[in-house]
């Protein structure tokens, strides 16, 4: 009675964690341990279980145990695609020990908790409820990574107290990949004196602007 509880209550808890993940990305991290310590308990169980064939039950655990170091390494192996990677913490550690709490800095909103998190103030992040004016934010923030002209670029930076841009590979493929190089956002940052590329690695670029 006392496992049957146990177990009921496992599921129930489970329940609650796969309902709380589709509401809450941050509780995917609880839900995989909690996915794993009810993959030891079932693999504890199937060690401990009587077979009618010895081969069999000795097969199925070299089969997972296969499977459990394969997948470990496909995983150490992807594990340089994931954000943040290596180049985007330089990014952010540059951003925490040379800027102040008051330095606002614009990226591609998929950068702007990581802004957050370094201690600077981000114009937008993935947090949209929490952006005031979020429609104006959002199409000011898109005008100014598509801009066609240096006026454009001028009032974004004026509006909004910009100090620094950055931007990563990831984000810069996905915004300009095909596009034009001579035009939009990319080109001033090049061309225009009043920014200076402050940080630069193979992955970010941080460039400060003088006003």
């Amino acid at each position: 009675k006392t496992q049957n509880k146990i177990r009921f209550f496992l599921y129930i808890l489970l329940f609650v964690m796969i309902l709380l993940s589709f509401f809450y990305i941050d509780t995917l991290f609880y839900f995989s341990i909690m996915v794993a310590i009810l993959a030891g308990i079932g693999l504890n169980n199937l060690i401990k279980d009587k077979w009618e064939s010895e081969i069999i039950r000795k097969l199925t655990i070299v089969i997972l145990v296969v499977g459990l170091i394969f997948s470990g390494i496909s995983y150490v192996n992807r594990s340089v695609e994931f954000e943040p990677n290596y180049f985007l913490l330089g990014g952010i550690d540059f951003l925490k020990n040379n800027l102040d709490s008051e330095d606002t800095v614009v990226a591609p909103y998929d950068l702007g908790h990581y802004i957050t998190y370094a201690g600077s103030r981000n114009i937008m992040d993935n947090y949209f409820i929490y952006a005031p004016r979020l429609n104006k934010r959002y199409s000011d923030v898109e005008q100014f990574f598509f801009a066609k002209d240096i006026e454009t670029v001028n009032r974004f930076i004026n509006d909004y107290s910009v100090d620094y841009i950055m931007l990563d590979d990831n984000t810069y493929n996905l915004l300009y990949k095909g596009k034009v190089k001579n035009i939009y956002l990319p080109y001033y940052l090049d061309n225009d004196r009043r920014f200076k590329v402050v940080f630069e690695n193979e992955g970010v670029k941080i460039w400060k602007v003088f006003r």
